[in-house]
């Protein structure tokens, strides 16, 4: 489980292990935290492409030659495409949510809001407000919970990151669409 950019392994704790315990047949799993993000240290990693071979020589190491299904959140869902491009007989499968396309121009919807309880919004701080919003759509004290356990501590941790804000090149060397 490979997880978006500036966030950590917990996305996928929050939102895939509930899914994984209803089900009858067991699945290992590993949910990983990128170079530079959560609890793992950036190293000598400097783009996309040093991250797909950092993983693959983890699969390597960790799993071996058995193929895996590749489940990837945005950025994520980008280095799934290039550890597929790069070590094919290692994957199986993929599930992509969300995945970025790696470009460096690209052409985004206008932000917006789908829902908003804003009896309940105007109650979080200012920053609370900004970060929340930037990356939701559904603004209730629902989606905050599950925010706010999983994903914002990450969010904290990473938003002044000098190694994701000015070292990291999300991008791959190579145009996977």
């Amino acid at each position: 489980m490979i997880h978006g950019w500036g966030i950590d392994h917990h996305y996928f704790t929050g939102c895939m292990q509930p899914i994984f315990e209803k089900m009858a047949m067991p699945f290992k799993r590993y949910y990983v935290d990128l170079p530079g993000m959560g609890q793992s240290t950036s190293g000598t990693v400097k783009n996309a492409d040093d991250i797909v071979e950092v993983l693959v020589a983890f699969m390597k190491e960790v799993i071996g030659e058995q193929p895996v299904w590749l489940i990837g959140n945005s950025f994520g869902g980008l280095i799934s495409c290039g550890i597929a491009q790069k070590a094919k007989s290692l994957v199986k499968g993929m599930i992509l949510l969300a995945p970025t396309t790696g470009c460096k121009k690209r052409t985004l919807p206008k932000q917006g809001v789908w829902k908003k309880d804003e009896r309940w919004f105007s109650q979080l701080s200012q920053v609370e407000q900004e970060d929340f919003a930037f990356t939701n759509a559904v603004l209730t004290k629902e989606s905050w919970q599950v925010f706010d356990k999983f994903i914002y501590p990450a969010v904290l941790k990473q938003k002044d990151s000098t190694y994701l804000n000015q070292i990291l090149d999300g991008t791959l060397s190579v145009n996977l669409y």
